[in-house]
């Protein structure tokens, strides 16, 4: 349901002179703005903290203290406005309607909140009324009425302050064929989501390290990997069996981003979790896990699930990478050198005040990609890394990320980030160059790994599918590529 549809009449100059809505004279106040699973996850998203939601499936927002009461969390009281007001929740859209039982808690009715001083003085409008039978179809929809029958919480208590306006028929008789069925509502009965968060990063990265995978690791085996994708894609954890799970997916549905992490992830959690994504997709082929390895997808093939490879990672000895020896190696000490002689560039540590000339340089490299003759294929991944760019970037140190960056004539026309995937291996998250400097990304590339003394190996993850990529990693010799799989039911 798309709850944009909902209007907003009260005018936002009203708004900004009312000290009523938002704020809350007691921690418990009933007035409390709810949230459904997927409001709490936009919210977290645009930066509110998962702990103001104490049931990530859907609760009333913790709220916090202000003077001598208590805010919501997403209101800033320094200019007035809501600081998710595009993602704000149906409960806040809807004001002031209220939507609550009647007095005999019988029936569900719609009425104004008198609180609202704009309604106090516009209750008997042609605009108000006209407002009301709009606002009452909607709620009387059949994709609406769903809502509130899964999210409860929606439906206030009986207010004496608020001027009821009419029954909720079709919700009101919803409501008395779950209760007299003795239906149970699809979202309580789900094992609990949360929403993947920066705080989960110890609880994943301890559940990777105690269940690793023999042999060299997949980049995918890593919090980083999948938390700079958010935004693009919905992520959310969950426990079965002991083991976490990974989902990743939008509005038709999810997939498993990794095979359950825990001791036997081709067990009961695997069909557990093939239950769960049946259930909740509405396409059949969105029912899979995503990035299994070869040990992994070996077992998977003896028990009849289908199995089909996603794309290796590309693993490079180090030493080869810094060293560029031989003939093989020529064409790359060619443009390194070039690069070295003509463009004299200043290779350094990434600073957070560089951000802004990074993702500038990021939108000027997509628009080369654009016009470069590249695939339509290219093109759409190069516009879908803008969300990994952008959060890999700008939460670099929360990730644990190392990131370099070199200036030509004073200027940041190359940066790289990357993380270690074990003591051995260290993974290149990304890299981006400027296209007009020859030789650059060849450059940063061998600087970065030159100061990488620590680790044997370099993993720059798959080929995404592009075949000028995988001839450009191919062209650095890879000692192996490590396999990865997509499993599905048969």
């Amino acid at each position: 349901m798309d709850i944009r549809v909902v209007e907003q009449i009260v005018p936002s100059r009203v708004c900004f002179t009312c000290d009523v809505c938002c704020r809350f004279p007691e921690r418990d106040s009933p007035l409390r703005p709810y949230f459904t699973r997927e409001e709490i996850q936009a919210a977290i998203a645009r930066g509110i903290s998962p702990d103001a939601f104490p049931d990530h499936t859907g609760s009333k927002v913790a709220v916090v203290p202000q003077g001598e009461g208590y805010r919501c969390p997403a209101f800033q009281p320094e200019t007035g406005r809501c600081g998710i007001y595009e993602d704000r929740p149906l409960d806040c859209r809807l004001y002031p309607v209220a939507v609550m039982w009647d007095r005999e808690n019988a029936d569900v009715v719609m009425g104004w909140d008198s609180k609202c001083p704009f309604i106090r003085d516009n209750l008997e409008s042609t605009e108000s009324r006209a407002y009301v039978e709009r606002t009452a179809a909607f709620l009387e929809s059949q994709e609406a009425v769903q809502v509130f029958i899964s999210n409860q919480q929606l439906i206030g208590s009986f207010q004496d302050d608020v001027i009821v306006l009419r029954r909720l028929d079709r919700l009101t008789q919803g409501l008395r064929t779950v209760s007299q069925l003795g239906l149970t509502v699809a979202r309580v009965s789900e094992p609990p989501l949360r929403p993947l968060a920066l705080t989960d990063r110890p609880r994943f990265e301890a559940a990777l390290a105690a269940h690793a995978v023999p042999g060299n690791p997949l980049a995918a085996r890593s919090f980083p990997f999948h938390f700079i994708w958010q935004g693009l894609l919905r992520y959310e954890w969950m426990e079965l069996e002991g083991h976490l799970c990974l989902f990743a997916g939008d509005q038709d549905g999810s997939f498993l981003a990794l095979p359950p992490i825990g001791p036997d992830p081709g067990g009961s959690a695997m069909a557990k979790a093939f239950e769960f994504l049946s259930k909740r997709n509405r396409t059949l082929a969105l029912t899979r896990i995503e990035n299994a390895p070869e040990s992994l997808a070996a077992r998977c093939r003896e028990k009849g699930y289908r199995v089909v490879p996603k794309g290796p990672d590309f693993v490079y000895q180090r030493a080869e990478l810094v060293a560029l020896r031989g003939d093989r190696y020529k064409s790359q000490r060619v443009v390194y050198n070039h690069c070295v002689a003509h463009a004299k560039p200043l290779y350094r540590p990434f600073r957070p005040d560089d951000a802004g000339a990074c993702l500038a340089l990021f939108q000027q490299w997509r628009q080369g990609a654009k016009y470069n003759g590249v695939s339509d294929l290219a093109a759409h991944l190069a516009a879908d890394a803008e969300h990994a760019h952008r959060h890999g970037i700008t939460r670099a140190a929360d990730l644990g990320l190392i990131g370099r960056v070199v200036e030509v004539e004073g200027r940041i026309a190359a940066y790289t980030f990357g993380y270690p995937l074990n003591a051995t291996t260290f993974c290149i998250l990304f890299e981006i160059a400027d296209r007009n400097i020859k030789g650059l990304g060849a450059y940063i590339f061998r600087e970065f790994c030159r100061e990488l003394e620590s680790y044997e190996l370099i993993d720059t993850m798959d080929d995404s599918g592009l075949e000028g990529l995988r001839r450009a990693k191919l062209a650095y010799h890879p000692i192996r590529l490590v396999e990865s799989y997509i499993v599905s039911p048969a």
